[in-house]
């Protein structure tokens, strides 16, 4: 079973060394690595060019999700994979995301863990974090970030024929931010396929965002998943609802409950935050442009990577 890898990239060039050096070590799958590389300069491609095998994709296109979709097409692999260029894959990576596929014929899509690549600053909230350590088979409609993240998700090449590509306007780089990871999630599960999170897939995630950094991230994860429940609840899948309320809730409201109750005001600017950001995202998605069979918005995205 042949693994194809993409790793997807804009104007980082201080930190996917590191990741396709782990690629690079490998293990025993057969895999090919692509990366697909949206640099306004050269240097991301003389450090790929380091790497022999690793094959570089450049593109004018700007969006994370024009890349993974771009990424996609260019892969030969019946197991597509992708990683971000701030993580660093385990050393067996590639050799789990297979074990996976092949223990389980039914499963379509395996989300792994996602640890920490150093301490986080005191005070600070790691993000894109994934710390269980249960193997857990998900089916059927799902709050999709109980799965995992887009710094480390695999599919099944027959997945994007049936649920289709990323959705171009969600993503970084995208009109709407964010949140293209937790989307492509929730149309896959209600399309019928199963996926599994495994601990044993793991990668490490460089914490490298700091202070306004991090809320400004904290925004676009907000802007993304109100606009990711608003394009749903357009379609008429009033599931979306019950994301909404646990986002309100448990994400939001509980933060600034106990940020009121010890006075830490990290807590209640972090659940206002995801409240107000994710009613500002619904808002800005209300009238874009969707296709309802593909569940895709239309409208063309602009801007860059944060």
């Amino acid at each position: 079973m042949k693994l194809s890898i993409v790793v997807c990239t804009r104007n980082r060039p201080e930190l996917i060394g590191e990741c396709l050096q782990a690629l690079s070590q490998g293990g025993d799958a057969d895999t090919e690595v692509l990366v697909v590389d949206q640099s306004t300069g050269d240097a991301t491609g003389r450090i790929v060019s380091a790497h022999p095998g690793i094959r570089r994709i450049p593109t004018s296109s700007v969006g994370l999700s024009r890349a993974r979709n771009l990424g996609i097409a260019q892969s030969s692999g019946e197991i597509v994979a992708f990683t971000d260029d701030d993580c660093v894959p385990a050393p067996d990576w590639a050799d789990s995301i297979v074990r996976e596929f092949d223990r389980s014929p039914e499963i379509s899509a395996v989300y792994g863990r996602s640890l920490p690549w150093t301490k986080p600053a005191p005070g600070e909230r790691p993000v894109a974090v994934k710390t269980s350590t249960a193997r857990k088979v998900f089916k059927g409609r799902r709050n999709p970030w109980e799965l995992g993240h887009g710094c480390n998700m695999s599919f099944r090449r027959e997945v994007f024929q049936s649920a289709g590509l990323f959705d171009e306007v969600l993503g970084p780089g995208g009109t709407l931010r964010n949140c293209d990871d937790a989307d492509f999630t929730y149309r896959l599960l209600r399309s019928g396929f199963s996926a599994c999170y495994s601990p044993d897939v793991l990668v490490y995630h460089k914490q490298f965002r700091h202070g306004e950094d991090l809320w400004k991230l904290e925004r676009d994860y907000g802007i993304g998943a109100g606009a990711f429940y608003i394009k749903h609840l357009r379609c008429r899948d009033y599931y979306i609802l019950k994301l909404i309320l646990d986002r309100w809730w448990k994400a939001g409201a509980l933060h600034i409950f106990y940020g009121l109750l010890t006075g830490k005001k990290s807590h209640l600017r972090l659940g206002w935050s995801r409240i107000s950001y994710s009613i500002l995202g619904m808002w800005k998605a209300r009238k874009v442009e969707l296709r309802l069979d593909s569940r895709t918005f239309l409208e063309t995205p602009a801007g860059g990577f944060p």
